[in-house]
């Protein structure tokens, strides 16, 4: 059929070549010649047997019919080319075959250039617009320059449309990070994150992100292999500028609040300039992202610390109560999630609610700074008297904390606190005060509280008593589940402190809580 100069395969002929444009190296370009002739395949592999582009080779494979070419598509999605014949099996075989390509399998980045001898059966025009066709040729047309132009010309779009769709990724994935990393509050999470969508983004082997310290530095995240020679590269170098180095890049992230933070990925294959700015809007995201928790961590710390200060101001009057308020606290995060796998526990479920309770447990006494000091140091037994204006404390509290919550939108730590205040001294059974509620009425955050201050109490040596076995306080609690106490919170409770490292009766000296 190559011999015959009136065959539509008569397509080659020998000219010069032009210059091959040189670019990012990748392993090889696929080019899917689809002809049921297979004389076609045999010289167009023997035209573009030395063929190159942007570093690498050309790939060529034969698809002899539609079938054979979908069954290729569907197992291999970085085809780059497809020269492909209209009358194959069928008149309009090519045809069918762009619109799987286009359709079923959604695939908008190969180039298809349509090649027919028999011109008559699809009109150039109607086919380019109807079936998205990047080229359209007679085989007579196609001599062997015009094969080469046709194929490069082809492979540099595919290139500039994997740039687009890796640079559309890459944008993608940085709305994602930001998205993602604003869940992250604290620094260890956020910077795990950062450093996963870094490596992600450009393809890298590994990473870490460190913090400069003095003349050395600290890993803050680790993901995946870094070779060992990054290290002596991160000693070295000054963290000002970034850096791309035989695979190796070196990134700062920019941030205002902190020592200086910087990345370094590894095993890199190939950068551009697309690459660059794309790393460079992910490095300032997350420079930004990185102050802000630094900022929300420094903030809550202070938050903790006034609250802290408050529950001590309580406890300062009151000679006996030391660190209660210290040991209520892990008790409370303990049992919470102990609890949260019951269904009318389920706002257990949520971290940030769980932390709120366990900082607003600590406000649970506060109102204690109303009661006088005779009372709250009294050694013996309360009065009627003294017993309503102990009692007090728990109107006090509330409303100290209540008036303060109503300053801040919404639930948080402080209206929880006034909830607990209001309520730890209530009774499931109805016999508690001040509003003499039963269980169903007691706020969660109050019953889980209540069995922790209580069981603290127990245990803590008093002026007029001796801290009990914690067994003891155990047994206690569960005699009165059901009546002063909600009975899956004792549980709770007893589970915590047969599992955990909570100090025992003889770790509790001058330890007291008037309840």
């Amino acid at each position: 059929m190559i011999d015959d100069p009136d065959s539509d395969e008569d397509f080659l002929i020998e000219e010069d070549d032009g210059p091959v444009p040189q670019c990012a190296a990748r392993a090889a370009w696929k080019l899917l010649v689809v002809d049921d002739e297979p004389d076609v395949f045999a010289i167009t592999k023997i035209v573009l047997a030395d063929f190159s582009f942007a570093g690498a080779a050309l790939e060529i494979i034969p698809a002899y019919s539609r079938s054979e070419a979908e069954a290729y598509l569907l197992q291999h999605d970085d085809v780059a080319v497809l020269l492909l014949d209209v009358v194959m099996e069928e008149t309009d075989a090519g045809l069918r075959l762009v619109e799987f390509v286009r359709v079923t399998l959604g695939n908008k980045l190969v180039r298809i250039v349509l090649r027919t001898g028999q011109p008559g059966y699809a009109p150039e025009k109607e086919v380019i617009l109807r079936y998205d066709i990047n080229d359209y040729k007679e085989k007579t047309e196609l001599t062997t320059q015009k094969l080469f132009t046709t194929v490069v010309a082809s492979l540099r779009a595919y290139q500039h449309l994997l740039d687009l769709e890796r640079q559309r990724a890459g944008l993608a994935q940085i709305v994602h990070a930001n998205q993602g990393l604003a869940r992250h509050q604290e620094l260890d999470e956020f910077g795990k994150g950062a450093l996963a969508f870094m490596v992600a983004l450009l393809n890298a082997g590994g990473g870490e992100l460190r913090r400069r310290e003095g003349q050395g530095s600290t890993a803050l995240a680790r993901q995946g292999d870094l070779p060992e020679s990054a290290i002596d590269a991160i000693d070295a170098w000054d963290g000002l500028t970034l850096r791309w180095v035989d695979g190796l890049v070196l990134a700062p992230i920019p941030s205002r609040t902190d020592s200086p933070v910087f990345v370094c990925l590894g095993g890199v294959s190939s950068v551009d300039d697309g690459d660059r700015v794309l790393f460079g809007i992910l490095a300032e995201a997350v420079g930004a992202g990185w102050d802000s928790v630094l900022l929300l961590g420094r903030l809550q710390d202070a938050q903790k610390a006034i609250v802290y200060a408050l529950a001590r101001m309580a406890e300062f009057r009151d000679a006996g109560t030391g660190e209660h308020v210290r040991r209520v606290e892990r008790m409370v995060r303990a049992m919470a999630l102990k609890l949260r796998v019951h269904d009318d526990y389920a706002c257990l479920r949520d971290e940030a609610f769980v932390e709120q309770l366990v900082l607003a447990s600590v406000l649970h006494d506060v109102g204690k700074v109303g009661v006088p000091d005779a009372i709250l140091n009294k050694p013996g037994a309360l009065d009627g008297g003294e017993k309503r204006q102990m009692q007090a404390h728990v109107a006090i509290g509330a409303e100290i904390l209540a008036e303060a919550a109503g300053m801040v939108p919404g639930m948080n730590y402080i209206a929880l606190a006034a909830e607990i205040a209001a309520n730890h001294h209530e009774s499931a059974d109805g016999s508690g005060y001040p509003g003499r509620k039963t269980l169903d009425q007691i706020p969660v955050s109050a019953r889980i509280v209540s069995v922790a201050d209580v069981y603290d109490a127990l245990v803590s040596k008093r002026p007029y008593k001796e801290g009990w076995p914690r067994e003891k306080a155990i047994a206690w609690l569960r005699e009165m589940a059901g009546q002063r106490f909600d009975p899956r919170a004792v549980e709770a409770l007893a589970a915590v402190i047969g599992e955990s490292s909570f100090p025992t009766e003889g770790q509790h000296r001058s330890e007291a809580v008037n309840c």
